[in-house]
């Protein structure tokens, strides 16, 4: 069996108009073509531009779409949220979770995240959950503790091991979003095998093997092949996903690349 891949746009609070999300998207569309059947294209645009560009779905095969967060509940008086609910029932499949600047400029907690975790899988969606550690966390040496901290009790809600498979862990290292400074593939395969490590700890090795674990930090056409070649099931890509000639490079080089896998 052909290993799955995952390649996710997180465009961030990006664009500003409709006119300029649905051109970004259909450009995007127009460079890939054709995708084979074990790459999954992943775009979670804000939440305003997501049924406009659900409706430009249509006979595009593996593309998909996600929001990048949620609530917690599925209904009620939680004014300014967006329920999973609302998200599946208009067609959205994915959710990110417990990304880096919603910890840090909304102060979500890793119980937070756990509770929208269960809140996605409650109905159906798949979590991306988010996890890495900062700048001031790597210098001090914390990197293994926290990233350890984050995935046990931001998976602490999940009781079915089945629910596992319907979630892609991504690590994103914080200080390298954004930055330009691209986290060294080594170091990203050792936190991949941890990662592994750590599920193994809380469920077992086999659940641990099957899990999709994608990487995410200033990753472009340029510098993502490391992170494949390392083990990485995908990417989480931010900016260079808003420049639809450099993320559909990357399907591309992708298509080549995993036959060589």
């Amino acid at each position: 069996m052909e290993k799955e891949f995952f390649i996710i746009a997180n465009w961030k609070m990006n664009p500003t108009t409709i006119k300029s999300a649905t051109g970004i998207f259909k450009e995007t569309i127009k460079e890939i073509k054709k995708i084979d059947k074990n790459i999954r294209v992943i775009f979670c645009p804000p939440f305003l531009y997501l049924e406009k560009l659900l409706s430009y779905k249509k006979n595009q095969g593996q593309i998909e779409f996600g929001a990048q967060n949620c609530f917690f509940e599925k209904s009620g008086a939680f004014t300014g949220e967006i329920s999973p609910l609302m998200l599946k029932n208009l067609g959205a499949k994915y959710v990110i979770l417990g990304h880096s600047e919603r910890r840090r400029y909304f102060q979500e907690s890793d119980e937070i995240i756990s509770k929208k975790i269960r809140a996605a899988l409650n109905v159906k969606i798949k979590p991306i959950f988010c996890f890495g550690e900062t700048k001031e966390e790597k210098k001090r040496g914390e990197t293994i503790k926290v990233i350890k901290n984050q995935i046990q009790n931001g998976l602490s809600f999940v009781k079915s091991e089945n629910d596992l498979f319907k979630i892609i862990f991504a690590y994103e290292p914080v200080w390298a979003i954004g930055t330009g400074e691209n986290c060294p593939a080594k170091e990203a395969f050792e936190i991949l095998m941890y990662t592994k490590k750590v599920i193994t700890q809380m469920f077992s090795s086999k659940i641990a093997d099957k899990i999709k674990i994608v990487y995410g930090g200033s990753v472009n056409s340029f510098n993502f092949k490391e992170y494949i070649l390392s083990g990485y099931d995908g990417l989480l890509v931010g900016g260079a996903s808003l420049l639809p000639k450099d993320f559909s490079k990357i399907i591309k080089i992708l298509q080549k690349l995993k036959k060589e896998l």
